[in-house]
């Protein structure tokens, strides 16, 4: 860390007349928001449970449902990890924006990340936060559980190397205990490399600790300037830099270097966002716009500190996250996820003596299957509804000869990467109209895309409904 910091103003570029869900607004007007080709989108969190990507060459905002997005007062709303945005609260998920697939991370009150690659820490304070005491515990964006649960005093606020800042305090993972502490500190919601962001009690000078030695670098408020929002301070990628908004724009230092600069300066009072591109040169920041029909934006170019500022005819945004416009997958002109339901044909598979030829109770639905197993399907893909997994086998005695049928059902969601539900306790049943029967369980109430699979003496079937 560099011993000392000058401070240098560098007077933002105003707009130069740029003009600039998955539906565009039809107000926008495509263009290079920031009037120059960028490889970048943003995307932005609009407050529940949907995203705003924008690409930065067109300026068209594109709406995309995220699993597990939710309203509420949790400290991380959204955060980008391997290539995929971790949401949530109470359930937390993880968005893979290649694929669309979201995976269940755990069941926990709150995430806070991880200063380990592909990691977040789930934080469970039962039904509120932050609380006297919590339980913590690692998980990878994949789902897998890396450590055990720990309780500890207080509420998380940022992983650090090895384990968590719990406010002011650093605390690691392997001793249990703190030890390092930050004075009257509070922490921002990023580090790098080892080093951790804050800001004193009254948030007028910034700090830059060195988490393992506690070499400290200090960073002055601009002059008339109240406070930083060391909350929202975020480093670029590599560790370099610093981006701190004041209460009228964003302070950027060169922590290698100890120079800063009023990077951008919107001008007004406000709550202000940032956060870097991957290539850790190119700043974003946005105003505060939830609720709002229109949304200020600026770029920064940390190497030639030049700064485009220009106004968005659209709003309804909070925090966001920078991802490389090649890489926006499902997020930008994403291409929705289709159900492959399954579809029984009248002339199709016809039931052996002596069950009825054709399913007897309703015109709309028609057997589906073999002779060593089939089942009952409706003929209209959206007319299936969660019920009893009921089943037939030409190899099924009845009742009285297998009164808990060896047949397993496996329940599967397509559209959502979550655990497989799995059945293997079967009954029986007979009717007038159907015969003997099997029955293992009943349909999830969750909607969604479910693939099923029954399996019974050697034979396997399977099929797909939609509930949505």
């Amino acid at each position: 860390l560099a011993s000392g910091i000058g401070a240098t103003t560098i007077t933002p570029v105003g707009s130069t007349g740029l003009v600039p869900t998955t539906t565009p607004a039809p107000e926008v007007v495509p263009g290079y928001v920031f009037g120059t080709p960028l490889p970048w989108a943003l995307v932005f969190d609009n407050g529940y449970d949907v995203v705003k990507t924008i690409d930065v060459n067109e300026g068209i905002p594109y709406e995309t449902e995220i699993p597990g997005g939710a309203a509420g007062d949790q400290p991380y709303r959204l955060t980008l990890v391997d290539g995929k945005l971790v949401v949530g609260w109470g359930e937390i998920y993880a968005y893979d924006i290649a694929t669309g697939q979201s995976t269940l991370l755990g069941e926990a009150t709150i995430y806070v990340p991880a200063a380990e690659p592909g990691r977040v820490w789930l934080v469970d304070s039962g039904s509120s936060y932050p609380a006297s005491t919590t339980r913590v515990w690692q998980v990878s964006v994949d789902g897998e559980q890396l450590t055990e649960p720990v309780t500890i005093a207080g509420g998380p606020k940022i992983g650090i190397p090895g384990g968590l800042a719990l406010g002011n305090l650093l605390w690691d993972l392997d001793t249990q205990a703190v030890f390092r502490s930050l004075g009257a500190g509070t922490p921002s919601d990023s580090t790098s490399d080892g080093l951790i962001a804050w800001c004193d009690e009254s948030c007028n000078v910034m700090h830059v600790t060195d988490i393992g030695s506690g070499d400290d670098l200090t960073i002055p408020l601009p002059e008339g300037e109240p406070y930083f929002s060391a909350g929202l301070a975020r480093f670029s990628a590599d560790g370099r830099y610093l981006a701190a908004p004041t209460s009228t724009g964003v302070v950027v230092a060169d922590v290698t270097t100890g120079e800063s600069w009023t990077a951008i300066d919107f001008g007004e009072n406000d709550t202000y966002f940032t956060n870097w591109a991957p290539n850790g040169t190119d700043l974003f920041a946005s105003r505060y716009s939830y609720g709002m029909g229109e949304m200020g934006v600026a770029y920064h170019d940390a190497l030639t500190r030049e700064t485009v500022i220009t106004t968005l005819p659209y709003g309804g945004t909070l925090d966001f996250v920078v991802i490389p416009t090649s890489g926006a997958g499902t997020l930008v002109r994403p291409e929705p996820f289709v159900c492959p339901v399954t579809v029984p044909t009248p002339s199709g598979f016809l039931a052996p003596d002596p069950w009825p030829t054709y399913f007897p109770s309703d015109s709309n639905q028609f057997w589906y299957g073999t002779e060593d197993l089939w089942t009952v399907l409706p003929i209209r893909p959206g007319e299936y509804e969660p019920r009893k997994s009921v089943w037939w086998s030409a190899n099924f005695p009845g009742g009285f000869s297998e009164e808990n049928p060896d047949i397993t059902v496996t329940w599967r969601r397509l559209d959502v990467d979550r655990p497989d539900i799995t059945e293997t306790q079967g009954t029986n049943a007979h009717t007038g109209k159907h015969g003997w029967f099997m029955i293992a369980g009943i349909d999830p109430q969750e909607p969604g895309c479910w693939e099923v699979t029954a399996s019974y003496k050697g034979a396997t079937l399977s099929y797909v409904y939609d509930t949505r």
